[in-house]
């Protein structure tokens, strides 16, 4: 499991301490509405298969034992028995694989020198969670697509359709932006909260919303480099005994698959959410099911004495065609 399999961060909850707030989150899902599926897989734990959790940075908390022993007893298992490992990466020597969720990689999600709140978690927790939960009576919840927009600087644009149409008030835009800029003085980013105010003052209108748009803005081309330079460096970096053939990660929310040369593949496992394309207009294109139902199963196996990867659809089971996703997504706009 390659991180925020579990979104601690996003389920509301009255706890304010960050282990009692986990530990509340982590009951509610494990013995909520999903309670079957992990039931299931404490069962296929206990037929002998061995589980490799690595946390992401909406299940971050489960790098802490006391969460860790908290799973395994909602799995139904005993600590000492049980073949489960916590970790920060996956190896496997055999197919050589390294795999790890990616957060790491992005600024606004790595929880510096051990902060247990990042950027990206207060973004949700202060900004996405209470927006999303807002309900503009007769038009029903129209924030709640907020966090699966893509692309996300469009966010903005999508605001300001709401407002033309008369759905919102432009002081509920205003209310937001306030919102925004809470979140990043809140994180010590007060540069960029003072560029908004400036930028409001300085560029009223559709400039000022450009502003906004680049500091929301996602770069999921940019893991394609990172993964690249990683095939040079991790084994030193971690310390691996073999050369990476593979290396897979998430967060982004965007699938990929590619070859770098005849043996080096990079790979991304994308999103469960669904993904809600909105035009630089603000208009909302597609909820595309060819989008939304991709988070794949990841197929590694030789065939002919060559190692074959395919992203597999979880909707279907059928092998999916990462070009003409990563065609359909630029031809919204949106930069794959």
């Amino acid at each position: 499991m390659l991180g925020d399999v579990l979104d601690l961060e996003q389920v509301p909850s009255a706890e304010t301490n960050f282990f009692r707030r986990s530990a509340d989150v982590l009951d509610r899902i494990l013995m909520g509405e999903h309670r079957a599926l992990f039931h299931g897989l404490g069962r296929f734990i206990k037929a002998g298969n061995r589980l490799v959790y690595v946390a992401g940075n909406h299940d971050y908390a489960l790098r802490y034992p006391p969460l860790q022993r908290r799973f395994i007893d909602l799995l139904g298992l005993t600590a000492l028995s049980v073949n489960i490992t916590f970790a920060d990466y996956y190896l496997d020597r055999h197919w050589r694989i390294y795999a790890e969720h990616g957060h790491l990689y992005d600024h606004l999600n790595t929880h510096h020198g051990g902060e247990e709140i990042s950027f990206g978690t207060r973004l949700v927790r202060d900004f996405i969670v209470p927006w999303s939960e807002r309900d503009f009576h007769p038009h029903g919840r129209l924030f709640s697509l907020l966090n699966n927009i893509r692309p996300r600087k469009n966010i903005i644009y999508y605001l300001n359709l709401l407002i033309r149409e008369g759905k919102i008030a432009g002081s509920v835009k205003h209310k937001l932006l306030s919102d925004i800029k809470s979140v990043f003085r809140k994180a010590g980013m007060r540069g960029a909260a003072g560029a908004i105010d400036l930028m409001g003052r300085l560029l009223p209108g559709r400039a000022m919303d450009s502003i906004v748009g680049e500091l929301l803005r996602e770069n999921p081309t940019r893991y394609r480099l990172i993964a690249r330079s990683l095939f040079n460096t991790i084994a030193d970096k971690k310390d691996l005994n073999f050369q990476p053939q593979v290396i897979i990660m998430g967060h982004t929310h965007f699938l990929e698959k590619r070859s770098f040369g005849s043996a080096r593949r990079y790979l991304n496992t994308g999103t469960w959410l669904d993904t809600v394309i909105v035009s630089s207009e603000g208009k909302v294109i597609a909820i595309d099911d060819k989008i939304r139902d991709s988070c794949p199963y990841l197929r590694i196996e030789k065939k002919n004495g060559v190692l074959q990867t395919d992203l597999i659809s979880a909707a279907d089971f059928s092998i999916l065609n990462i070009r003409n996703l990563r065609r359909r997504f630029r031809r919204y706009g949106v930069e794959y």
